[in-house]
């Protein structure tokens, strides 16, 4: 069973995403760290969507953003509708993106917002 991500495991998953994108070339070690990363964020409740880089502000795998739901918006759409952490986590051709969005509290997007 899929469980919501705390303050916890954000912190955990973002200093993952920070040591992988301290990697400037796609190595062996930065293609392992990414499967480790994806590997993890599984076992949360995540919205999986797709859009362009110019809605989400993010346009690279890990990058990650707080993202605050407009109407027009896939995760609104899809019945997220607080802002949220939004991961890039694969490209498609030209501006497509794939993103994952993982509900967060108050609290959790307040301490992103100020590390």
């Amino acid at each position: 069973m899929k469980t919501e991500i705390d303050q916890t495991s954000i912190k955990n998953l973002i200093s993952k995403i920070e040591e992988f994108r301290r990697l400037y070339n796609w190595t062996h070690e930065k293609y392992t760290l990414w499967e480790k990363i994806l590997e993890y964020i599984k076992d949360f409740e995540t919205i999986s969507f797709s859009g362009i880089h110019h809605t989400y502000g993010i346009s690279r795998k890990g990058d990650y953003t707080i993202y605050h739901p407009v109407p027009q918006s896939s995760i609104y759409r899809k019945g997220l509708k607080q802002p949220c952490l939004v991961i890039c986590v694969a490209h498609g051709s030209r501006s497509l993106r794939y993103y994952k969005a993982f509900k967060t509290r108050d609290e959790i997007r307040n301490d992103l917002l100020n590390s």
